[in-house]
C-alpha cells in the first residue's frame, strides 16, 4: 500500500494522471463530478477553494488497471493565474478544443 507524506499547509498542486482512471466528486453535491483519464488529458490543478465550499473532494480509482499519478506542489501553494470559465469540470469538448488551440495559456 503506497502512501504520501504531505507537508504542513499543503494545498495547491498539479496532478498528472499518467495512467488509469480517477473519479473526483464533491461532498454535498451529487451534480458535479469528473472522470480524469490518465495520459494526454490527465493534467489537473487541485486546490481547496474556500469560496466554492472548502469541504474538499473525494477521489476514487474505478479503472481496471492501476492508476499512476505525478503530484507536484504549486509554487508557494498558490493556484496559477487563471479566469473561471464556469463552475464544474470541463466538458470533453472543452478539453479537446483547448488542446488543439494554438494559445495553450490558462484561460
Amino acid at each position: 500500500m503506497p502512501y504520501t507524506v504531505i507537508p504542513p499547509n499543503y494545498d495547491g498542486r498539479w496532478v498528472a494522471f499518467i495512467s488509469g482512471l480517477a473519479y473526483i466528486t464533491l461532498p454535498d453535491d451529487d451534480t458535479t463530478s469528473a472522470h480524469i483519464s490518465g495520459g494526454e488529458f490527465g493534467l489537473i490543478f487541485a486546490a481547496g477553494v474556500a469560496e466554492v465550499g472548502g469541504k474538499g473532494h473525494r477521489t476514487q480509482y474505478p479503472g481496471i488497471t492501476e492508476t499512476m499519478a505525478l503530484v507536484v506542489p504549486a509554487v508557494d501553494g498558490q493556484a496559477p493565474a487563471h479566469s473561471l470559465l464556469h463552475m464544474g469540470p470541463c466538458s470533453a469538448e472543452e478539453v479537446v478544443r483547448s488542446s488543439r488551440s494554438s494559445d495553450m495559456s490558462v484561460k
